[in-house]
């Protein structure tokens, strides 16, 4: 482990594993043929594999968290990138360190590498403020010295398993070359005249489009702005099929944060009162989303705390005594309600 001046790096990577077989023998002679080959190389650590389900599962989610994870400790306001190339096998560690040297350039200290090696497919997440002119500028000198490693010196891929879209939209002629460009955009026009279907997400004349009409994500409040918006909390929301989803409550307070900083007053106050009973009234604040979140970012807390400060202090000392003495009120509730009941006409 050694400082380059802002962070600490590792001179290391790490393969998570997993073979599939038919049968319980199969599996266990692969895996021990792995382990054979496995003394020729230089690890830092013996290779261990496991069938338990639950340390299999762990070993999965953290994987699946990296991306997430590094958006959580991002600075407040800074945006996450990711992005999706591709290599040549032979080639696939040398351009990784020729990466690290980028990030290292231009200062992406807590910038990471993940993805699938054997098909020499990787990502790389790099966190990034779209609020100066000077971090615009740093953002597209990055991204196109990328594309001449990723293209001119690996013969690698800008896009691999994901969509092209905006952000490498105007390096496509660039991998490809221009008469492959062109074609492309013969059988666009061929399918879509009117240039109705997702409109300059792959084909696109402006040489800048990957720094315009950026979003941001402001900071909004301290429970939830390590939120990427990822989403993995939205299946675990008992609200999602009725209003919103942990996710979207705070796409929406993001939202607000915007238009008041605008000042769009009218939109503000529209959106706002929209917001009470899909984003406040209607959530279960159990904490379910808390669960699945990759950070542990518990939107209910930020609801509570909100419902809170829309009541007043009386309102919350009376809630905060019902709560504490809930037995005593469920009592006199019933004494009450049996007293009523005895008081009706017969027959009523």
């Amino acid at each position: 482990m050694k400082s380059n001046g802002r962070c600490w790096t590792l001179p290391a990577a790490a393969l998570l594993i997993e073979f599939q077989e038919a049968g319980q023998e199969q599996l266990e002679a692969r895996v021990n043929r792995f382990l054979q080959e496995a003394t020729t190389l230089s690890l830092l650590n013996e290779p261990v594999f496991t069938s338990e389900p639950k340390q299999r599962d762990f070993l999965w989610k953290v994987r699946k968290g990296l991306f997430p994870a590094v958006g959580a400790v991002r600075a407040s306001g800074t945006t996450v990138i990711l992005e999706d190339v591709a290599f040549p096998l032979p080639l696939l560690g040398n351009a990784i360190i020729d990466l690290q040297g980028l990030f290292e350039k231009y200062g992406y200290d807590n910038a990471i590498i993940f993805g699938h090696a054997k098909d020499g497919n990787i990502h790389f997440v790099v966190t990034q403020a779209f609020d100066t002119p000077a971090e615009i500028d740093r953002y597209d000198r990055f991204l196109r010295e990328v594309v001449e490693v990723v293209v001119r010196k690996f013969n690698g891929t800008l896009k691999a398993e994901h969509g092209t879209g905006r952000n490498m939209a105007p390096f496509v002629e660039t991998e490809w070359g221009g008469e492959a460009y062109e074609i492309m955009k013969r059988i666009k026009a061929a399918a879509d005249p009117l240039n109705l279907l997702n409109p300059g997400v792959i084909i696109n004349e402006d040489a800048a489009v990957h720094i315009k009409n950026l979003k941001p994500l402001p900071p909004v409040e301290e429970e939830v702005d390590k939120c990427i918006e990822c989403g993995y909390c939205e299946h675990k929301c008992p609200s999602r099929e009725l209003t919103l989803t942990p996710r979207r409550r705070i796409v929406v307070r993001r939202a607000l944060v915007q238009l008041r900083e605008e000042g769009q007053q009218q939109a503000y106050k529209t959106l706002l009162q929209q917001y009470q009973y899909d984003g406040l009234s209607t959530c279960a604040v159990d904490g379910l989303c808390a669960g699945a979140c990759p950070v542990d970012i518990n939107t209910g807390d930020l609801v509570k705390r909100l419902r809170r400060e829309n009541h007043s202090s009386f309102a919350n000392s009376i809630a905060l005594w019902v709560a504490r003495n809930f037995l005593l009120v469920e009592r006199s509730a019933r004494v009450a309600l049996q007293a009523g009941a005895e008081l009706l006409p017969s027959g009523a």
